[in-house]
């Protein structure tokens, strides 16, 4: 009889598991490896509705190696099998090196530096993993959550035309519409820039005016028009600071790749939102439907503009009711989440029972 039921139960335990991982929403992140795309990570795995498949890093807002070895690190320390590799694509317009280093930091967060050895093999070709990814799933199966330009993706899809049916939605970080942009704020001669756009779409305004121009699958633009609402405030990271000294890993993860950036006065959670307009709709305002456009002329590169002619794009541009807190409060629950990867060692929580 006991051996009766433990059957069932495990075919049960079995069954529910199995039903759950079908349910879950299967996705690749498209990551510049900058810091808050690591935080987006942490998110998209943490959240229990997410499968993330594979996570493709471009060469942009990175030094690549410490880019692919602290993405090594951090799949390691959230205890998952997620492949990941470095695009062989590269933009248009780089990144300054002086917010680029900011990867070497993320690299040596404390935290991850258990997992220096037991991190999976690095893949430096991502372009494969992307395809493959692409290629084993079904129709209109995977979400693109992209927090970097759109070159990866604007490659493989160039080359394999097919590959985009199998893509339900893209989500992507990009754009200023009706704020200012963001690529001045660089430590470079203003001379070569322009005041209305962001990095990531000036990076390689070419890519996105093709995915623009040459796609059907829904697009969901998080542009800084609601990313400037999403700032670390002192009061976020001092309750990140006490999940950290209560033993809570994740929060110490999270608050350390903040604490990493050089420049957190100009730093705001931008790759995080479009992660969480993914998984929680309800914290903004709906989306509104415009008629897009990337220019592409050096003068007002990755500038985005409405036009008549231009693709259909659902652009978020504000919280509910101009209130952060859900989202602040969304993060926090997702940093109390304990972790117990079972190769680690030294481990600064004593026990899966303490």
């Amino acid at each position: 009889m006991n051996q009766y039921l433990l059957l069932t139960f495990i075919i049960n335990t079995f069954c529910f598991s199995f039903v759950h991982a079908q349910n879950k929403t299967k996705v690749i992140h498209s990551s510049d490896a900058g810091a808050d795309d690591y935080v987006t990570t942490c998110v998209l795995a943490l959240e229990e509705s997410v499968d993330v498949k594979a996570i493709i890093i471009t060469n942009a807002d990175c030094i690549p190696e410490y880019g692919l070895s602290a993405y090594g690190k951090l799949v390691s320390f959230l205890n998952q099998a997620i492949p990941y590799g470095l695009s062989a694509s590269r933009t248009w317009n780089q990144f300054p090196w002086h917010w680029r280093e900011d990867t070497i930091r993320v690299h040596e967060i404390p935290c991850l530096a258990p997992f220096e050895h037991i991190q999976p093999e690095l893949i430096f070709d991502g372009n494969p993993l992307f395809i493959e990814t692409l290629e084993s799933s079904q129709e209109s199966e995977i979400a693109i959550i992209a927090t970097g330009p759109l070159t990866t993706l604007s490659d493989i899809l160039k080359n394999h035309p097919h590959l985009k049916s199998k893509i339900s939605a893209l989500y992507w970080m990009g754009g200023a519409i009706n704020v200012p942009g963001n690529i001045t704020d660089a430590p470079i001669n203003k001379k070569a820039l322009n005041d209305k756009a962001e990095w990531n779409v000036f990076a390689d305004a070419f890519a996105a005016d093709w995915i623009f121009n040459n796609t059907t699958f829904d697009i969901f633009l998080v542009p800084l028009d609601v990313t400037n609402y999403a700032k670390i405030t002192p009061n976020f990271l001092d309750e990140l600071r006490k999940q950290k000294e209560s033993g809570l890993l994740s929060a110490e993860f999270i608050l350390s790749a903040y604490q990493a950036v050089c420049d957190l006065e100009l730093y705001y959670m931008w790759d995080v939102v479009t992660a969480v307009v993914f998984t929680h709709p309800e914290f903004f305002e709906e989306p509104v439907l415009k008629r897009l456009k990337v220019r592409t002329e050096q003068a007002d590169h990755g500038v985005i503009i409405s036009d008549d002619e231009g693709r259909d794009v659902h652009v978020y541009f504000r919280f509910k009711n101009d209130d952060v807190t859900p989202f602040h409060q969304y993060i926090l629950d997702l940093a109390a989440t304990k972790l117990y990867p079972s190769e680690l060692k030294n481990w600064s929580l004593a026990s899966p029972e303490s």
